[in-house]
């Protein structure tokens, strides 16, 4: 009978464990480390967020920033930077604009069938030329 409760308790440890996981994954730009300095053409280029966890894939993500008074939110349903996301950023460019900060939040990620979860944002700023 012991046998039975050590392996149930021992079964119910792995599957919390595994279900926890996540709490340790994050998202970061292609290319880049957590919190890096970067620049707009970085996210051009790489033009995707990739997890630290190769059991995780991205479902979906939101870029957020604040520029001039106003906050600005796109979502994304992948790991991709969408083409609004690149016009945006390209028209802050543009605009010499004092915005130094942008952040991938809302980032929902998923094992293959598992569930969607949300992990914690991802900030970054931006080295503006």
């Amino acid at each position: 009978m012991k046998k039975k409760v050590l392996s149930l308790v021992f079964a119910t440890m792995s599957l919390f464990a595994e279900s926890q996981d996540y709490l340790n994954t994050h998202a970061l730009l292609a290319g880049h480390q957590f919190s890096d300095t970067i620049k707009i053409e970085d996210i051009f280029k790489f033009a995707e967020i990739v997890l630290d966890n190769k059991d995780y894939s991205i479902v979906s993500f939101s870029l957020f920033f604040r520029d001039s008074g106003y906050d600005y939110e796109f979502r994304s349903n992948s790991n991709n930077i969408t083409d609004e996301m690149k016009e945006a950023l390209l028209n802050i460019k543009q605009r010499d604009t004092k915005l130094k900060i942008i952040v991938f939040k809302d980032i929902y990620i998923q094992r293959t069938k598992g569930r969607v979860v949300k992990i914690g944002d991802s900030i970054y700023k931006l080295k503006l030329e």
